[in-house]
């Protein structure tokens, strides 16, 4: 790549980054002669006891952009993939919002008429609150509107995990039944470039979808995230997720995965907490950060 290439590269960068109400990096992009930044990997088992306090196994990883710093409670499941569930969401707001099937935060998906388990799915819903009550439904609609090709072509732009969307008829469930998978590091290394506004979509697309991914937020911090839960294997334990980033005044970002594997409804309630309670012991985020 050519110098010249790199400086477009690098301003345009920072042109999303404004855009999206994000500080600048705090780092000089580094020019041709620059030994490039190195990043640590840490794995800390004594951040295993977390799960193992609620009876469970699982992996927390979180990147932490100021320090540069990877940080794991299990080195190895920290590699290992597994279907996305809903945490995919996160993936199918940004593509709704980038190709213009779904008009934005507060386009309404009149509901189909199918009852479901939960009584806050079966109304019409809006893309923010579809997200926020995670409806596998609109999602759904939003890959039908897409389509197989342009469902495939998005996981190999974004480098989504596996980016296997499987056969053309499975478009719009390829992240709730496989083939797609994806380990925590790549979550973590995706919501990364989503965070920073280094994916290959416009800085309206991305300002648009923090609005449906923000969760919380408190004094100096907002936290944007999304759940996910996998159907049960032939063992009955299904597999829990919390994804997202943490945003520091400033602009700081830590951005982290978990996941658990869950037998017991307490376990799948246990994902946020867990989540919350490791990034404030790693002083990442105020310990009186409450789930929601």
């Amino acid at each position: 790549m050519s110098l010249s290439i790199t400086r477009r590269h690098a301003a345009a960068t920072l042109t999303a980054a404004a855009a999206l109400g994000l500080a600048r990096p705090t780092a000089a992009v580094p020019s041709a002669t620059t030994e490039p930044l190195a990043e640590t990997w840490d794995e800390r088992i004594d951040l295993a006891t977390a799960f193992s306090a609620v009876g469970t196994r699982g992996v927390f990883v979180v990147y932490d952009a100021p320090t540069r710093r990877w940080i794991t409670s299990d080195g190895s499941r920290a590699f290992v993939r597994h279907s996305p569930a809903s945490t995919f969401k996160i993936v199918g707001t940004l593509i709704g919002l980038e190709t213009g099937v779904v008009s934005g935060p507060d386009e309404v998906f009149r509901w189909d008429g199918v009852r479901r388990d939960r009584a806050e799915l079966n109304r019409d819903l809006t893309l923010a609150q579809a997200y926020q009550v995670s409806a596998v439904w609109v999602y759904q609609a939003i890959a039908r509107r897409v389509g197989p090709a342009g469902m495939r072509a998005w996981m190999h732009q974004l480098r989504y995990g596996s980016a296997d969307v499987g056969a053309p008829a499975a478009h719009d469930r390829f992240w709730l039944e496989g083939p797609l998978a994806i380990a925590a590091t790549e979550q973590v290394d995706f919501l990364r470039r989503l965070s920073e506004g280094r994916l290959p979509m416009a800085a309206t697309t991305l300002a648009r979808a923090r609005t449906v991914m923000r969760r919380d937020s408190g004094p100096g911090w907002q936290l944007f995230a999304k759940t996910g839960w996998t159907n049960a294997n032939n063992k009955g334990v299904a597999l829990g997720w919390f994804v997202g980033w943490v945003e520091r005044e400033g602009g700081a970002r830590s951005c982290f995965a978990l996941n658990l594997d869950i037998a017991t409804e307490a376990h799948g309630a246990a994902r946020i907490s867990l989540a919350l309670k490791l990034l404030a012991q790693l002083g990442l985020l105020e310990a009186a950060a409450t789930p929601k």
